[in-house]
């Protein structure tokens, strides 16, 4: 298992406890009892410190890792859930096809954050067939 960084540590007394296992911890639990109950991929929002981007960026140097924002939302994806791939002329497509494969048939939000907490796909693409083949894109498969 891997350590928690120290952004999500906060002493309760003399012990330090990991965020999302003190105070998430139930509604992880009855998320995943519904989730076993499924049939599909089920969705499970919790409730989470605000964080700078950066900050989520530099704690996961080691896993795969993805920021996005806007002027009116920052989004940081940590590690992969589901990987889409297209090659060549019909990437495109191919992407599409693969994201319209996947219907996630139940979202438990327990984070308040209402339309917010929905699943999305964070990423790149190349935009000329065969540019991901070189530098400096190699490295990302």
């Amino acid at each position: 298992m891997k350590a928690v960084p120290d952004m999500f540590m906060e002493r309760i007394g003399d012990v330090a406890h990991a965020f999302a296992l003190r105070d998430a911890d139930d509604d992880l639990d009855a998320g995943l009892a519904i989730a076993r109950r499924q049939a599909g991929w089920t969705f499970i929002a919790l409730p989470a410190p605000v964080v700078a981007a950066p900050g989520l960026v530099a704690a996961w140097r080691s896993t795969p890792v993805v920021a996005w924002s806007s002027s009116a939302l920052t989004i940081v994806g940590v590690g992969t859930a589901h990987e889409l791939r297209g090659r060549g002329g019909a990437r495109w497509r191919e992407v599409i096809s693969g994201a319209a494969r996947v219907e996630h048939t139940t979202l438990v939000d327990r984070s308040g954050t209402g339309s917010l907490a929905r699943p999305r796909y964070l990423g790149g693409l190349a935009f000329a067939p065969g540019a991901a083949d070189g530098a400096p894109w190699q490295g990302f498969g």
